[in-house]
């Protein structure tokens, strides 16, 4: 398997100066997603803020003077740190929901945003337990969303994980709770044993979610209950993707280690692992996706590297 390292290196300034530099932001920047067809950039942070970017046009000079038009606007409603930013996967005008984006916050909701209104973009807020309905004795401490998931096979359906390690699935346009799956089975009441992560098949009624006690768990949207539970790391499970086949499902964690993992088997076997990055402050691989059309995968990692991979090894 090739990889390539995107990180500092002896050139010219040029090739590695940003070709735009927002500031908006009063602390760190958690989540970022960009809405090609809107032309925007959305981000989100520990202040609890969305800020909306206009994208720069692609004729602009990377030292042109700082353009104030390009800060669109800010989108106000958490009170905590927003953890995930998803954006709604069409959006092309061909369902009501083309221009929703979703947030999952530490202050213990999950937020829906309809990015084309003006004034106030706010269309929907929940908690735990769905819109209007009591968490059942689940303090906001307890249940924190951590991930957040369109489902692909209905996409009038949402899927957050939480900090008591439980996965839920809400109806996008009215809040309501549809089903939670006991996907807590190894839940201490503590952080370290959250879900970190959660990820859709792309074909298949099926949801994948990644714990802080090494975990991942396979979900199955028919059956509303966990199919399948294995150990997936010698640490923390941080960050998963699928391929688009729907063929091989990939994994990072604390333990710097990258996995794919064959779950169109039984058994979901592990065919290949390797260290994707060094470890830092107690943490590994942070972020790993598949490109959706050509055979590349990249991974993050808390050593301030992005590694590029041909995937078509398998």
């Amino acid at each position: 398997m090739e990889s390539q390292e995107l990180g500092w290196k002896k050139t010219s300034p040029q090739d590695i100066e940003p070709s735009i530099t927002y500031r908006g932001h009063s602390n760190t920047v958690t989540s970022v997603v960009i809405a090609s067809e809107q032309g925007r950039i959305y981000s989100a942070g520990l202040d609890s803020m969305i800020r909306v970017w206009k994208m720069p046009a692609e004729t602009r000079e990377t030292y042109a003077p700082v353009d104030p038009s390009l800060n669109l606007s800010s989108f106000i409603g958490h009170t905590d740190t927003i953890w995930d930013l998803k954006l709604f996967p069409l959006s092309d005008g061909s369902t009501p929901h083309s221009n929703i984006l979703v947030s999952a916050s530490a202050d213990g909701t999950v937020k829906v945003w309809d990015t084309e209104l003006k004034g106030s973009p706010l269309r929907n807020s929940w908690s735990f337990g769905g819109l209007g309905v009591a968490s059942n004795g689940v303090t906001s401490s307890q249940a924190v969303p951590t991930s957040l998931t369109f489902l692909p096979t209905d996409l009038r359906k949402i899927a957050a994980s939480f900090t008591n390690s439980v996965t839920s699935v809400y109806d996008l346009e009215t809040g309501q709770l549809i089903t939670s799956f006991k996907s807590d089975e190894t839940y201490d009441g503590t952080p370290l044993t959250q879900i970190n992560t959660i990820v859709a098949h792309p074909t298949m009624p099926l949801l994948v979610t990644g714990h802080e006690d090494r975990y991942i768990r396979f979900l199955d949207l028919r059956e509303d209950k966990v199919v399948f539970s294995m150990v997936g790391h010698l640490d923390g499970v941080t960050t998963m993707d699928v391929e688009s086949t729907g063929l091989v499902l990939v994994s990072g964690g604390h333990d710097s280690s990258v996995r794919l993992w064959d779950i169109s088997s039984t058994n979901r076997t592990c065919i290949q692992e390797f260290t994707g990055h060094r470890r830092k402050g107690d943490e590994g691989v942070l972020s790993v996706r598949y490109h959706p059309v050509l055979p590349w995968m990249v991974s993050g990692g808390a050593d301030g590297i992005v590694k590029v991979y041909q995937h078509g090894v398998h």
